[in-house]
């Protein structure tokens, strides 16, 4: 098995990948166990159909065992959350986890440039959904539907990919700055004078600007109005790249307000003891999954759906212990809150032009 060092970007070369694939098409590698069990993905799911959760557990772990007892991952999560889920995982079944991390973007491109060297790295990707929406659609994702997907919340059951954690944009403010009575109680209000200067906005929340805005328009604002709106936010807003540093300056009192805070992130700072809060919610929140999912022609099949499987399940304790918002029903953190779920395949189909027109929107904000 070719190694990759764990949280470690690997930067290959077209030309590398196509060496490596040739090298190890030579040899003979790919996926299958030496007691000709399973030899791909499809004789995997004929060697687990009809066995009960139990028992095909079994059965996948046994396959996975003859494969190497090995599972390459490719993901965009944050480094430590990605070792303790790696951990989890391991420590449960004794099978070593490689893991490939880098952003959203990275990854799909890696898997990319792989597919197209016909070289297969990757058992499993965990990356943002518009990525894997993409990413299916190129051909890359295996088709395959987990037996968790009736246990997980609305809007989890994707075309080739599952939704295993959920991102939810929330207002945060600064406890110290803002008084209760103050705090924002609508998202129209960060469009208020007396906040300028004072609201941060993230380069990349695209996204989420893209689900608010909707909202505003199907709430029976015109597009004129709505976006109006948006140019008086973004007249107040300092605009930052990333979430954590958006949250560190929330807490160190440089700015009072984030617009679009990851809630997980909001919650866990706070319980850190910095002065940050989102609660009671401004409503509606808007969500955005991150998914999972087995690359085609997956190296070590068994232990790819071995994976999917326990991260669908008991895996979502381990989600929500790192403070990722779980998508298990019974594990879920936002029950009461009203949520508005950003479509991401709609996403996909008009990514640069929503990036382009809230890049567009930022350039009146003061850039940090």
């Amino acid at each position: 098995m070719l190694a990759i060092a764990r949280s470690r970007p690997w930067n290959s070369s077209l030309g590398l990948l196509l060496a490596i694939g040739a090298l190890l098409a030579g040899a003979g590698c790919g996926g299958s166990d030496s007691d000709g069990d399973a030899t791909g993905l499809e004789d995997v799911l004929a060697a687990v159909d009809g066995l009960d959760d139990d028992a095909r557990r079994d059965r996948l772990h046994e396959l996975a065992r003859k494969e190497g007892g090995t599972l390459t991952f490719y993901t965009s999560l944050a480094s430590a959350d990605e070792e303790e889920i790696s951990n989890a995982f391991e420590d449960a079944y004794d099978i070593e986890v490689s893991v490939y991390r880098a952003s959203d973007e990275a990854v799909s491109q890696r898997l990319a440039q792989e597919h197209d060297a016909s070289f297969h790295g990757a058992d499993v990707v965990e990356t943002d959904g518009t990525m894997l929406t993409i990413l299916n659609r190129q051909s890359i994702l295996a088709p395959y539907e987990p037996r968790a997907r009736a246990r997980l919340v609305a809007g989890s059951s994707q075309n080739g990919w599952t939704a295993d954690r959920i991102n939810t944009f929330v207002i945060a403010w600064n406890t110290d700055r803002v008084s209760a009575g103050e705090r924002p109680r609508t998202w129209d209000d960060l469009a208020d004078p007396r906040w300028r200067g004072k609201v941060g906005l993230e380069s990349g929340d695209f996204d989420w600007y893209k689900g608010l805005r909707d909202y505003w328009i199907e709430s029976g604002r015109s597009p004129e109005e709505s976006d109006r709106l948006f140019e008086a936010i973004a007249r107040n807003a300092v605009v930052v790249t990333g979430h954590s540093l958006l949250l560190q300056l929330l807490s160190a009192g440089e700015i009072d307000v984030i617009a679009s805070a990851f809630r997980s992130q909001a919650e866990s700072t706070s319980r850190e003891g910095a002065p940050v809060g989102w609660k009671p919610p401004v409503e509606p929140v808007f969500t955005r999954a991150g998914g999972i999912a087995v690359v085609r022609d997956a190296p070590h099949p068994a232990a790819a759906l071995l994976f999917c499987e326990w991260l669908l399940d008991e895996g979502q304790k381990v989600v929500a212990a790192v403070g990722r918002d779980p998508t298990r029903q019974d594990l879920t953190v936002t029950k009461g809150i009203e949520q508005r779920i950003i479509d991401v395949v709609e996403l996909a189909d008009s990514q640069q032009e929503w990036l382009d027109r809230y890049e567009s929107l930022l350039r009146l904000g003061r850039q940090r």
